[in-house]
């Protein structure tokens, strides 16, 4: 004799099937969301780093890239231009997962008619275990973004 439909069972297992992954699914779905904000930032960081290189090589004004961090607050990294009629600044603002490792705030400064004269390395830890490193090279060097010790173009 058939039977129609399912047992009372076979209900459960099923949606203790479903349960399960979509909660593996949540996990996961979360880590990657934050993996690609912290990417994003520090990408961001980096072509707002290359657009004032390119703007102080043919300017004469004073540029200064800041990073602060108070407490229990974001990471934001400032990038400002000094114009005659005011400054104009750019800020980035990091995900909440980012903390800066080595210290709560650092400033790099290219004065009028000067290269960058500072060589800095930031780094940066994510609450998922990551390990970013802001490189800036000496002149006018580029800065370089390593996540785990591994060069990220």
């Amino acid at each position: 004799m058939r039977r129609r439909g399912f047992t009372l069972i076979e209900v459960l297992a099923a949606l203790v099937v479903i349960t399960v992954t979509l909660m593996l699914g949540v996990v996961v779905g979360r880590k990657w969301v934050q993996e690609q904000r912290e990417m994003a930032f520090c990408q961001r960081v980096v072509t707002e780093w290359n657009a004032m290189m390119v703007n102080a090589e043919n300017s004469k004004d004073n540029y200064t890239m800041e990073f602060k961090q108070a407490s229990k607050q974001p990471c934001t990294a400032n990038f400002m231009h000094d114009l005659p009629n005011g400054e104009h600044v750019i800020s980035v603002i990091a995900p909440l997962s980012l903390q800066i490792m080595n210290n709560s705030s650092f400033t790099v400064r290219r004065k009028t008619g000067q290269n960058f004269t500072q060589p800095l390395t930031i780094m940066i830890e994510s609450q998922s275990g990551a390990v970013y490193k802001m490189v800036l090279e000496l002149g006018w060097g580029r800065l370089k973004l390593l996540k785990n010790g591994v060069l990220v173009e």
